[in-house]
């Protein structure tokens, strides 16, 4: 569960940045007058494309963008302007944001998706349920790793200090002994 919520975590995040970017170019057409003539937009949309082009997330990872009648902005596999149609679609176009589980030629899916009204976009970022349970083994493998060399040098640590304190007490104990012997005669 852990691993689930730092990852919707982390994919809001990254939905924000790219929202982040479709504002900027959205606010400097706004500032210039220019956000009601379509040219202007479509180039801005093109610059924001552009942009994403080699955009990549984990490995499985896939950024999609669509609009409210379901067709393609941005895809891997679906040229622009194509419909789109896979699980929980028509759920998705209908929020303004949230996240979604569905299978996708036999895999499970992670998706994280918010709407960008200004552009009638919806921005869709997915990724493999499997490669966030193999994030989470390593990061679990890592941890153990260090948690194991923290014992291990926190035990030796404790053995080296214990003889540099225990070893002069020895001493005098081992004095105090031949003391009580009355044995006068020992050097500490």
């Amino acid at each position: 569960q852990l691993t689930y919520q730092l990852n919707r975590e982390i994919m809001s995040r990254e939905v924000e940045n790219i929202l982040f970017t479709c504002e900027s170019a959205q606010t400097v057409l706004r500032e210039n007058r220019l956000d009601k003539i379509s040219s202007y937009v479509q180039q801005a949309q093109k610059d924001v494309l552009n942009d994403l082009e080699t955009y990549q997330y984990l490995n499985t990872g896939e950024l999609t963008i669509i609009t409210s009648d379901k067709k393609t902005v941005r895809h891997e596999s679906i040229p622009k302007g194509e419909a789109v149609d896979f699980p929980q679609i028509d759920k998705l176009v209908l929020l303004p944001e949230g996240e979604i589980e569905f299978t996708q030629d036999e895999k499970k899916r992670f998706c994280r998706f918010q709407r960008y009204p200004e552009w009638d976009w919806i921005i869709i970022l997915s990724v493999e349920t499997e490669e966030i349970l193999s994030v989470r083994s390593k990061f679990l493998a890592k941890a153990a790793l260090i948690l194991s060399i923290s014992i291990i040098l926190g035990g030796v640590a404790v053995v080296v200090f214990a003889k540099r304190i225990f070893s002069p007490l020895k001493v005098l104990s081992d004095a105090t002994e031949y003391v009580s012997e009355d044995r006068w005669e020992i050097s500490l």
